[in-house]
């Protein structure tokens, strides 16, 4: 019979026959010398017995062995079987020591007759099998780790088993590993620094080492302890242990070198040349603190005391930011730089400049129609600073009033000079929006404003107000009537989807500027009063939106008030007048139910002065037949409203015939004198022609018209609008109370 053995290289191999009964002889041979028995001694033992050890297992040990076993047979013996046993001897792996990171490859060999198809192989960590789901090579010859780690460390053992044969199990091969890396360590001055070598397995030894020109071996003492151990304490380090330090690491006859540790000793802190710049109530501020650039000297905190509200010291970076609400003249701040060795402390003197009195007050100013930011109605900007430079207000935008609450950014730090902007966002209502803007040096104009929801953007401009009880708004006030239609060459003049009339308002300027306008839009709309206050050059703006309807119009406005450049005020006249008007459909009403617009307006007018005796009003020269009253723009009709007038002494005014409308005033000549504000109507016979009929004197249709009267060319005019009820008509389906209600012009002049 055959078997197969498996025997570790340095032990003993041991093979067997088994036979029963007894009284057998045995001798053993190696199959290659079969002429000569084995015998025991220091080689082999068992030679004469069923169970033969080869000690002190050499690769030439390896072979094929014959065991002949011989039973009595009488007087005589006989044999009776011959057996084969194959021995293999196996190379058990080494012990080693590597570094992280590096491959860890053990293997064994074998030499001997038993085909390499014939062994198979597990590896064991610490007598416990590796299996191949943790490592592909756990039942090959040789095994390996691509990239070791500290975990690694441990006794590794291969069984290593014959095909229906005796396993034998390696020599155990310890693995240590150790962790080379180069390492920086800080310490404070006159602490103690531990340095560290990191190594994993059995017996594994240190010893430290400095550089310092060349390679000094430490000792334990006064300055060092654990030189031969993973942990090196460095004591009370000064400045003069900044260097570089190793250790040797040593495990299973293997010395390796660790990385280099750096010592670095950190030293208090200094401070630099600290100057504190002068800084302006409501300014940026922004100051770095400088220090020692030394890296071992850099603080990890930072504290100042007594900076001026709103300056703060950041903790870590040493930067005093923010904006400061408060003056300082000369302030004292104490100023800390600190780390783990000290801190370095002194005091140094600031100044911040009260912000200059032209940025702080009230502003205004319009904001233009835009779809997306205020959905084409237009707005109104509203804001107050403060003296430390809180900005607060609201956009009126639309019908939608959305408040902000921010600051001004206050540029340079000359009282007199400075200049702001801001970005501030809106604190209420969505989408959240930005309004940024700048203002300038004492000009009270805000510019470059900008209402954005970070897609559209709207432009607008505005200003502050100026006057005060100190400065009075002397070459402006007084009471202003203006009219506003549309401009020449407009495209919509004559057509009956716009108002022809003249739209009019009135306002008066008080000491301080404010002023409140209030008027009435060329198709009968009441402008409600609107209150505001003139620029530093005359400038204001009206906005209001207007009507009932879910959907809504608007006015809007900018107008100049030019003061000729006369100390008085009576010749004061508007200027730069621009603005327009929009109004949405509303098939409720007889007024323009399609709606229109927005359509330009072009006003004038100017300061109104109320004669005094014996002026007249229009300033005309009393006498019979001097003013006239003329309608224009008012539809289909068979007779005319015109009428001519006298004013006479004390302005009582007389309507002349022939008035086949019966044309009047219902405001008394008081009124009108006192206000330059007219009202009237007049009463319009004509023939239905939804009837069928002809009578001249078939329908009656009320004329109401509104004007003001205002300075033109140096003269006094009276304009406004007519609301006039057109003819029924057949082809449209309107009847006396559904027809269009359209809106013609009244001019109220002197004649001739």
């Amino acid at each position: 019979s055959e078997a197969s053995v498996a025997a570790v290289k340095g032990l003993t191999g041991v093979m067997k026959v088994t036979i029963g009964g007894t009284g057998q002889t045995f001798k053993w041979y190696r199959a290659e010398a079969p002429g000569t028995q084995l015998l025991d001694g220091t080689k082999y033992a068992g030679a004469k017995t069923a169970t033969l050890t080869v000690k002190g297992l050499l690769d030439t040990d390896a072979g094929e062995y014959i065991c002949d076993v011989f039973a009595p047979d009488g007087a005589t013996t006989k044999q009776v079987m011959v057996g084969i046993r194959k021995l293999q001897v196996v190379t058990s792996p080494t012990s080693t020591f590597i570094a992280a990171g590096t491959s860890l490859i053990r293997g064994v060999t074998s030499v001997g007759p038993i085909a390499p198809g014939d062994l198979s192989y597990q590896w064991k960590k610490n007598a416990v099998n590796i299996l191949l789901t943790a490592n592909a090579t756990a039942q090959s010859p040789t095994f390996e780790i691509g990239s070791a780690v500290l975990a690694n460390f441990g006794g590794y053992t291969c069984v290593v088993t014959p095909t229906g044969g005796t396993a034998c199990t390696t020599v155990t091969a310890n693995v240590a590993v150790a962790n080379l890396s180069a390492t920086t360590v800080h310490v404070n001055i006159t602490k103690t620094a531990i340095l560290k070598a990191t190594a994993t397995g059995l017996g594994v030894t240190y010893k430290w080492y400095r550089r310092d020109g060349g390679v000094t071996a430490l000792a334990n003492g006064s300055k060092y302890t654990g030189v031969t151990t993973a942990s090196l304490s460095i004591i009370d380090c000064q400045v003069a242990d900044d260097g570089e330090y190793f250790c040797e690491i040593s495990a299973n006859g293997v010395m390796l070198t660790a990385g280099d540790v750096s010592l670095l000793v950190h030293r208090a802190p200094v401070l630099g040349a600290v100057v504190l710049p002068t800084g302006i109530v409501s300014g940026v501020y922004n100051y770095q603190v400088p220090v020692d650039a030394d890296p071992l000297r850099q603080p990890t905190s930072y504290k100042a005391v007594g900076l001026p509200t709103g300056l703060t010291m950041g903790l870590t970076t040493g930067i005093i930011a923010g904006k400061p609400t408060v003056t300082a003249s000369g302030a004292n701040v104490t100023i800390t730089a600190t780390n783990g060795a000290g801190s370095a402390t002194d005091t140094f003197p600031i100044t911040i400049n009260a912000m200059p009195a032209y940025l702080a007050g009230a502003y205004t100013g319009p904001i233009p129609r835009n779809a997306d930011i205020n959905g084409g109605l237009g707005g109104a900007f509203n804001m107050t600073v403060t003296g430390t430079g809180g900005a607060s207000g609201s956009l009126m935008l639309g019908t939608v009033s959305r408040a902000f609450t921010g600051s001004l950014n206050v540029i340079g730090t000359d009282t007199a000079t400075a200049t702001a902007t801001a970005s501030i966002s809106t604190t209420t209502g969505t989408p959240q929006l930005t309004v940024t803007f700048d203002i300038g040096s004492n000009t009270n104009l805000l510019t470059n404003g900008v209402v954005t929801n970070g897609v559209s953007n709207s432009a607008f401009h505005g200003w502050r107000k100026s006057f005060s009880t100190g400065s009075p708004a002397t070459i402006y006030q007084g009471l202003y009537n203006f009219g506003a239609g549309l401009p020449t060459g407009d495209p919509n003049i004559g057509s009956t989807s716009v108002p022809q009339g003249q739209s009019i308002a009135w306002f008066t300027v008080n000491n301080l500027g404010a002023m409140s306008i209030i008027g009435s839009m060329a198709d009968g709309t009441a402008v409600a009063a609107f209150a505001t206050f003139i620029g530093p050059n005359g400038e204001f703006f009206l906005y209001k939106s207007l009507y009932a309807t879910a959907l809504k119009g608007s006015v809007l406005a900018e107008l100049d008030i030019d003061d000729q450049g006369t100390p008085g005020t009576s010749d004061n006249t508007l200027t730069g007048i621009s603005g327009t008007w929009s109004r949405p459909a509303d098939p409720a009403t007889r007024n323009y139910k399609d709606g229109f617009g927005p359509v330009n307006l072009a006003a004038e007018g100017g300061r109104y002065d109320p004669p005094v005796p014996p002026q007249l009003i229009l300033g005309v020269t009393t006498g019979a037949n001097n003013a006239s009253l003329a309608f224009t723009d008012l539809g289909t009709a068979d007779t005319s409203p015109d009428v001519h007038l006298s004013i006479q002494t004390g302005n009582t005014i007389t309507f002349l015939a022939p008035n086949p409308a019966t044309t009047r005033f219902t405001s008394t000549p008081a009124s009108i004198a006192s206000t330059g504000q007219f009202k009237g109507d007049f009463i319009l016979q004509d023939d239905d022609p939804t009837t069928g009929t002809v009578n001249a004197n078939e329908l009656s249709r009320t004329g109401v018209y509104s004007g003001i009267i205002y300075p033109q060319g140096g003269v006094l005019i009276g304009a406004g609008y007519v609301s006039m009820p057109q003819l029924p008509s057949t082809a449209d389906g309107t009847t006396p109370t559904t027809s269009p209600i359209l809106s013609g012009t009244v001019i109220f002049d002197q004649f001739p």
